[in-house]
């Protein structure tokens, strides 16, 4: 598994929304035990993904938590508390993403750097395809 910046984006996005869901639908809804399954699923994934983030770019304080808040959404074995303390982790999570997020976009040497790893990826299948695309548009040409 390589950093994708997209990808990481996208789990941002994920995660900081199913947080916003997760405080907001069951005030004002009745929901079933599905829908916190459902939160589980989503925020274990997203934040794993930005857990991992975290570890190859070594910011030991911010893998700190985002790995503890995954640990507290692994849908394996469920963490049961109450409905306040679930609110307050959901806040403490929505904040440390946010600084999360600040402090990756404000790293112009980390975009930098992962946008040359994309492009200058090492898959073999990636340059097998490129050769195949110079051939086809030099046998085209003749």
């Amino acid at each position: 598994m390589f950093l994708n910046k997209q990808l990481l984006i996208t789990s941002f996005f994920i995660a900081f929304i199913t947080m916003l869901v997760a405080i907001i639908i069951p005030e004002l809804f009745k929901v079933p035990y599905a829908f916190y399954n459902v939160v589980r699923l989503l925020s274990f994934s997203s934040l794993g993904y930005i857990a991992y983030y975290l570890f190859k770019q070594k910011d030991v304080f911010l893998l700190f938590f985002i790995g503890m808040f995954t640990i507290l959404y692994n849908p394996l074995m469920p963490v049961y508390l109450t409905r306040p303390i679930w609110i307050g982790i959901d806040i403490l999570i929505i904040l440390t993403l946010i600084i999360a997020f600040y402090r990756f976009f404000t790293n112009k040497k980390l975009i930098i750097e992962m946008e040359k790893k994309e492009s200058n990826s090492d898959c073999k299948i990636s340059e097998e395809l490129k050769k195949l695309e110079e051939y086809y548009i030099n046998a085209k040409v003749r």
